[in-house]
């Protein structure tokens, strides 16, 4: 079991937030555990991030005052070997990943706008105000950008100069491992099936770094970016339920 002092989303919420990680072995001896979910953490949001299966903690959990939010989804795609599927061969003339420098960040925070993130389990909470998500989103942005490691760019269309959508990635140099943290469209470019131009970004960037890999987590509320990233053969490799309970106090947006 993890515990983590969720100190970004505190800035969102307003109120001390922890992120809870249990592992398989937890949920089999449990009952020690619940007896902590029950007596402290009562003042704070909480979040639980459990491996998926085991029903029986999960309503006991739901007992306790969670409520189930979303299914974390972890994909991962060696690209040792990487080849472009067949029927995306013209991506790499249609567009390219453009990197942006930290002092420039701004630029593109400023292209993102409410409803953007409409399947994130903050907008789509009936207890919270959806356009906290973009200011989560934002707050994330800016802490990235304090890390060396943080790559942001643009996916811009090679035609026109125009940028479609953004992401961020992490470098893990040690492991050769690039990890896709977030990625966007931008309004304008909705609708047009673009998306598979930002999804492919993080992998052009990680060959460029010659890393072994390319990593990315989506949500089960967001079932359309997780198709989109089955034609580029990512495999399935983990699955988490994320629950959330309320402070018994409750929270100043409510």
């Amino acid at each position: 079991m993890k515990i983590v002092n969720a100190f970004w989303e505190k800035r969102n919420l307003g109120v001390d937030v922890v992120e809870i990680i249990l592992t398989s072995n937890n949920l089999e001896n449990f009952d020690t555990f619940e007896q902590k979910l029950k007596n402290e953490f009562t003042d704070k949001y909480v979040v639980i991030k459990m491996p998926v299966g085991n029903l029986k903690v999960l309503h006991k959990l739901q007992d306790l005052g969670f409520y189930f939010m979303e299914s974390l989804f972890t994909l991962e795609k060696n690209i040792e070997n990487y080849s472009l599927p067949e029927k995306f061969q013209n991506l790499n003339n249609v567009a390219e990943p453009v990197i942006i420098p930290p002092e420039e960040y701004n630029s593109v925070i400023e292209k993102i706008t409410h409803g953007m993130y409409s399947t994130d389990r903050i907008y789509l909470d009936p207890r919270l105000d959806d356009k906290m998500s973009r200011t989560r989103y934002v707050n994330w942005i800016n802490d990235l950008r304090e890390q060396k490691n943080t790559i942001m760019y643009e996916t811009v269309l090679k035609s026109t100069k125009e940028p479609v959508g953004y992401g961020i990635c992490i470098y893990d140099e040690e492991q050769k491992e690039m990890h896709s943290l977030l990625t966007g469209i931008y309004p304008p470019s909705q609708g047009k099936g673009l998306g598979g131009l930002v999804i492919h970004s993080p992998v052009l960037i990680a060959l460029d770094k010659k890393c072994k890999t390319v990593k990315t987590a989506i949500s089960s509320n967001n079932i359309k970016v997780f198709k989109k990233h089955m034609p580029f053969s990512f495999d399935l490799t983990s699955q988490q339920y994320v629950l959330r309970r309320f402070p018994k106090k409750g929270i100043n947006n409510e």
